[in-house]
């Protein structure tokens, strides 16, 4: 049985749309090719895997198996897709991998994030030999979450990470502050804070500052912003 950690700020955009999230590392016994999480994050599978969008929706352990197609998630009674069973029938041809138990971890601010423990047993079979354990893996996978959460920095997950001036630009923006006002409390010009906070814009992908605000906040770059 292996274990991989996936990791998002924010699990969907303002709009709802999933966002990309943050493979924190794989441990495994099961020689599965780490271009499998490559393949995963670039070709876009956590949009159509079903484990992650059950884990959406829970705080409990998501029991999960290819031998029980095509309902993929154990007593979610929701048949599965065929583009779903066929990621699934992938991960068996490629990996050996047929069942395992997900368990979600909801931060605080937002942040959204899943252990999982992959297998080569039936699902039915791992649930009879594991499921006694389920409050064990609860605690476990919300301090290992947490530790892990801890080393990665929000910024790292921005392809153009803002730079210390761009973030506090922001921060101040987001506190309700004026360009002006900005300007004095970092000893800048206007036009310097309203250059930094264009460049906010561009790397965020933002229409204007409190689009950018908004961004921020979704990508969990800001923190609590009172």
């Amino acid at each position: 049985m292996g274990a991989g950690m996936v990791y998002a700020p924010r699990a969907r955009d303002r709009y709802g749309a999933m966002q990309r999230p943050t493979m924190l590392g794989m441990s495994t016994e099961s020689n599965i090719d780490p271009s499998w999480q490559d393949h995963y994050l670039h070709d876009e599978w956590y949009k159509l895997d079903p484990v992650y969008q059950a884990c959406l929706q829970t705080t409990l352990p998501v029991w999960w198996g290819y031998d029980t197609k095509p309902n993929l998630i154990v007593g979610l009674g929701k048949t599965s897709s065929a583009m779903q069973i066929g990621l699934f029938n992938r991960c068996v041809q490629e990996l050996g991998v047929r069942s395992g138990v997900s368990i979600p971890v909801h931060s605080a601010l937002g942040g959204f994030g899943y252990i999982v423990f992959s297998s080569y047993l039936p699902v039915q079979e791992l649930m009879e030999r594991n499921r006694d354990h389920e409050n064990h893996l609860l605690a476990l996978s919300h301090r290992c979450m947490a530790d892990l959460i801890k080393k990665v920095t929000p910024r790292e997950l921005v392809a153009d990470p803002l730079s210390d001036r761009e973030n506090e630009c922001l921060a101040l923006a987001a506190h309700g502050k004026t360009l002006d006002e900005i300007a004095t409390i970092m000893s800048l010009s206007e036009r310097t804070v309203r250059f930094h906070l264009g460049k906010v814009c561009e790397k965020l992908g933002a229409t204007n500052r409190v689009h950018a605000i908004a961004r921020a906040s979704y990508l969990g770059l800001l923190g609590p912003v009172h």
